[in-house]
């Protein structure tokens, strides 16, 4: 029998499970290359197995993780990251979202980059953004 949580307001909002090529379709949309530069018109599939899990010795060296929202089984972004082993600690180098609630998903705001990237026609700014591992699983 299932375990039944008599709080749902305690329910995870989002599910992070492993990107898949089955995605892809779904996330290229998504993908702007004037602003994600390690990305080039046309977004192609090869380009997009860059954001998928690889391995280096049975360990994962980055990781490519698709954002299920919870309430309707919703792909709703994609984050990937690289893994310090040594810090134990992962970098997120790009978060893609095609559904902004992402910002409810715990993260705090650390900082905005204003401007921090040039494009054709002006420029984009980023936000640096964390979540500790008992932030996260205090979620739940």
């Amino acid at each position: 029998m299932e375990p039944v949580n008599d709080h749902p307001s305690t329910e995870r909002k989002i599910r992070l499970e492993p990107l898949k090529v089955e995605d892809f379709p779904l996330i290229r949309p998504w993908i702007e290359p004037r602003v994600f530069r390690i990305f080039h018109e046309p977004v192609d599939n090869a380009q997009l197995k860059r954001l998928l899990t690889k391995y280096e010795s049975g360990r994962p060296q980055s990781l490519g993780l698709r954002i299920v929202r919870t309430s309707d089984e919703q792909l709703i972004g994609v984050i990937h990251s690289t893994i310090d082993w040594k810090n134990n600690l992962a970098h997120v180098g790009q978060i893609v979202l095609g559904d902004l609630m992402h910002r409810n998903a715990g993260f705090k705001v650390e900082g905005l980059m204003r401007e921090a990237t040039r494009i054709q026609d002006g420029y984009v700014s980023w936000y640096s953004m964390s979540i500790l591992e008992e932030e996260w699983k205090d979620q739940s």
